[in-house]
């Protein structure tokens, strides 16, 4: 029996053929592919324009809220105008046009404030009978001050909050050493957290320091502490003192609730509602203190195009008193306000 075998192969048609339909499933599925890839990156773009606006929100209302307004006494009239150039705690910058900034005046911890030569550990009285306890009187001369960070200490000209009473302007500082140009001569009290009679607490120590939200000229949202030029946005070098915190930032802005005008007590504009009528974009600096809560703008755009959303995207034709360009771009944008009360402020609503 013979048994006929086909080794032809294929025809030239029959290849031809598959080469087409294989052609048209790669076209379809890179065609799927560029879909999806074209949506994911701007669910992506989304999603990252939400978080940075988010997390740029959040952090500036809490470095207002944590201003030093926190402590016993308002420190609005307290803290010595040489240092900053202002004795407030909020510092608006209205540039008429472009991104505001916002300067806040902080209070960081770096420590504990002792008697000279004396530390957590020592044999010192601290039984509550104030005849031999052990307090620290600043008039008397200097102190040490225990870092909590070996890298973050004071420096000659510094202001630092001493126990949360009294403002004291740094003279000197080495090792733990501390000296003071002028004190109020407060009394400042060790404690015994232990129950064992002998003082191991000292008082605490914050040293202020400026912290200014601003945007620069490449869109970036930046924290600045301890120094800033404006409107450039610059200052220290990019390190722990400047961070940015957000990319793509169109504009930033801040409109202020003040009370200034009686009755006092209560801000200024519509009574028991906070709307337009009770913020201003321009505060004069006389007001500065006078400010009980700030409305915070942050415009962000998406960082790829999108071609299908052409037209689609431009933002609001005004934010506070900025008056913004509509581009008809193929970019995406996020608008997105908030408002944080000044806290511990007497009067505030």
């Amino acid at each position: 029996m013979i048994t006929e075998r086909n080794d032809r192969g294929f025809t030239l048609i029959e290849t031809m053929v598959a080469v087409v339909i294989s052609m048209m499933l790669i076209a379809a599925a890179s065609a799927t592919y560029v879909v999806q890839n074209r949506s994911y990156t701007a669910q992506e773009d989304v999603t990252e324009m939400n978080t940075q606006v988010k997390v740029a929100h959040d952090l500036i209302k809490r470095t207002i809220k944590g201003s030093p307004f926190s402590f016993s006494f308002n420190m609005s009239t307290e803290i010595p105008a040489t240092l900053f150039g202002f004795n407030s705690t909020i510092v608006p910058s209205d540039f008429g046009g472009g991104p505001d900034a916002i300067t806040v005046i902080t209070a960081r911890r770096i420590g504990e404030l002792w008697p000279t030569g004396m530390n957590a550990g020592t044999n010192e009285d601290c039984d509550g009978n104030n005849s031999d306890d052990q307090k620290l009187e600043l008039d008397s001369g200097g102190a040490d001050i225990i870092l909590d960070d070996p890298l973050v200490g004071p420096v000659a000209g510094s202001t630092l909050l001493l126990g949360g009473i009294e403002f004291a302007t740094v003279a000197s500082f080495t090792g733990t050493a501390v000296t003071f140009v002028t004190t109020t001569g407060q009394n400042h009290w060790l404690e015994d957290t232990d129950g064992d009679s002998f003082c191991d607490k000292g008082r605490p120590v914050y040293l202020l320091q400026d912290t200014t939200f601003c945007v620069d000229a490449d869109a970036n949202l930046h924290k600045i502490d301890l120094g800033v030029v404006l409107p450039a946005c610059t200052g220290s070098p990019l390190g722990p003192f400047n961070q940015i915190i957000a990319e793509n930032i169109e504009d930033l802005q801040f409109s202020y609730a003040v009370d200034v005008v009686a009755p006092f007590g209560e801000i200024d504009g519509s009574a028991n509602l906070l709307d337009d009528t009770d913020f201003t974009s321009i505060v004069a600096p006389a007001n500065y203190s006078r400010i009980r809560a700030v409305r915070i703008n942050i415009l962000t755009m998406s960082q790829t195009s999108d071609l299908s959303f052409r037209g689609m995207g431009n933002p609001p034709a005004a934010i506070e008193n900025n008056i913004i360009p509509q581009p008809g771009d193929d970019f995406k944008r996020r608008w997105q306000q908030s408002i944080v009360f000044v806290k511990n402020l007497e009067g505030v609503l």
